[in-house]
């Protein structure tokens, strides 16, 4: 509260400069947010609808589909909620009376979707990587338990969790809007029962995103720990192909997985960075002075990386996994054309470069080539049998 005209305190006692206040809109830092946002709206918007038409086709459904579908939706619908504050931020609309009745009511429907969405979003993930974990670390007791049916359980618990950690948000707002109250009052006139619920909502909404993190992170340093151990332990007993084959599959796991998580755990370090910036800011510990402009710098560069985790799902899929690259082409063979004809080009090249070093060599004798197919073919059936048992039926 301001105590002077030069000076205002926070709650911990702290003296600040009255010019503390964020900046106005024209300033920069809240252009950032008006400019990017159209990009990756478009991004997400293309990328999550082809997420979901590549995926729904696939069957038998893999847990891997549902989880990719349920992200797809989630994160389409968080981009798309934006629309209406990103629209009074850049135009002349909120001065309409129609616009302003509007914006007064979406402001709490804004807040309580995305906190749902938010939350669905990440822990999907979550569970989609703990999911991958336990298959590779006891393929044996785990893997049968995985299906579609299971995954469709444990995305209805967290679409219900999620319901459940936003459900302060619409009581909270609307029944400050029925009181008709200023809302710098509204925090001394709300009811015991209601104030209760905000403190214990704020501690949620502070740690969920911590916890979140940390889980995740967790899950996948262990994962890609066993991914290496069994492919070192494999690769001492198997036989040439066999060893190559395997390292093959483990390696198209092991790069699905690190591009999740790296897109992941990247995108949410500025939350994280600033969730505990602010705790340290407010009672009970008060030991980091967080300026109000200083706070907005990192609203934008939260808002900023946020947006990117659930714009480049898609894109990142394309990049490390071959089997949703197949599901494309066989959807929209069309828009993958040019890269056909790129890999045709690299094939043909191979050809002539193998016909030549052939041709030179002298001792491609037929002989070679039966014990080669002799070996290629137990190399391959054991690949086809082990595929079950590697985080890449579910992964990629």
């Amino acid at each position: 509260m301001a105590n002077n005209n030069t000076t205002r305190t926070d709650e911990c006692g702290r003296v600040f400069a009255a010019d503390d206040f964020p900046y106005p809109p024209e300033h920069p830092i809240r252009l950032v947010e008006g400019t990017l946002y159209p990009i990756l709206l478009l991004l997400s918007t293309v990328g999550n609808i082809l997420n979901i038409l590549v995926l729904k086709r696939h069957r038998p459904k893999s847990t891997a589909d549902i989880f990719m579908t349920t992200m797809a939706v989630s994160d389409l619908i968080i981009m798309w909620l934006n629309i209406p504050l990103w629209t009074k931020k850049i135009s002349a609309i909120p001065s309409n009376p129609g616009f302003v009745s509007f914006d007064i009511i979406y402001r709490g429907v804004y807040i309580w979707l995305t906190t749902i969405f938010y939350f669905i979003s990440d822990w999907i993930v979550i569970v989609f990587s703990t999911e991958r974990l336990l298959v590779v670390v006891k393929p044996t007791m785990f893997l049968g338990r995985f299906n579609a049916k299971t995954a469709n359980i444990a995305v209805l618990v967290i679409v219900l969790l999620g319901i459940l950690k936003a459900l302060e948000v619409p009581v909270d707002y609307f029944l400050w809007l029925q009181s008709g109250q200023p809302i710098a009052m509204w925090a001394a006139g709300r009811p015991k029962w209601l104030a209760v619920w905000v403190a214990i909502q704020a501690v949620v909404m502070i740690s969920d995103p911590i916890l979140s993190f940390t889980t995740f992170l967790v899950a996948n340093v262990i994962l890609c720990i066993c991914l290496f151990r069994r492919h070192k332990a494999r690769g001492r007993d198997l036989q040439t192909g066999q060893v190559q084959t395997q390292t093959n599959a483990y390696r198209a796991t092991t790069i699905l997985s690190l591009g999740c998580a790296v897109q992941f755990l990247l995108c949410k370090i500025p939350v994280l960075s600033y969730n505990s910036l602010l705790i340290a800011s407010i009672p009970p510990f008060c030991s980091y002075v967080f300026h109000y402009k200083v706070r907005q710098i990192w609203l934008a560069v939260v808002w900023f990386f946020s947006s990117i985790n659930y714009s480049i799902n898609f894109y990142v899929y394309c990049a490390v996994s071959k089997k949703f690259r197949r599901q494309l082409k066989a959807q929209f063979p069309g828009m993958v054309r040019t890269f056909s004809c790129c890999n045709k080009s690299e094939a043909a090249g191979s050809v002539r470069s193998t016909a030549t070093t052939t041709g030179k060599g002298g001792n491609f004798h037929r002989g070679s080539v039966g014990t080669e197919r002799a070996a290629w073919t137990p190399s391959h059936s054991w690949a086809r049998v082990n595929t079950a048992t590697s985080p890449e039926k579910s992964g990629s």
